[in-house]
């Protein structure tokens, strides 16, 4: 049992997963509920860029890409929906240790809105 089994997603909410959860069957009912989510990427999530969206590089933020599932498992449960597309985004951090974040979210409707 999952303890989203019994959780049901708020319209409009923001929900952060680790990179350890790439259920896309309960993911897809976050996008159905109109909420979103945001994952951090596992190394063997297959995504394949469909657009690339421009960037202001200052703002640490390189590839902004819509995506879609590109193993067929992941593409059947998870299926393209319309407007709230799937995007992936590569953060450089700018630290002591730098090294990039790559995360992707359901939130592909309004690429301008994440700097």
């Amino acid at each position: 049992m999952n303890i989203l089994d019994e959780f049901f997603p708020e319209a409009g909410a923001f929900y952060v997963f680790d990179r350890g959860y790439i259920d896309f069957e309960r993911l897809f009912m976050f996008t159905l509920c109109s909420a979103f989510f945001v994952v951090r990427t596992k190394e063997n999530v297959l995504l394949q860029r469909r657009y690339s969206h421009p960037v202001v590089k200052t703002t640490g933020v390189r590839p902004d890409h819509t995506v879609i599932l590109a193993a067929i498992d992941s593409a059947k449960a998870y299926p393209d929906c319309g407007s709230r597309k799937l995007r992936r985004l590569q953060n450089q951090q700018d630290t002591l240790r730098p090294r990039n974040i790559v995360t992707w979210m359901n939130s592909g409707g309004g690429h301008r809105s994440i700097p």
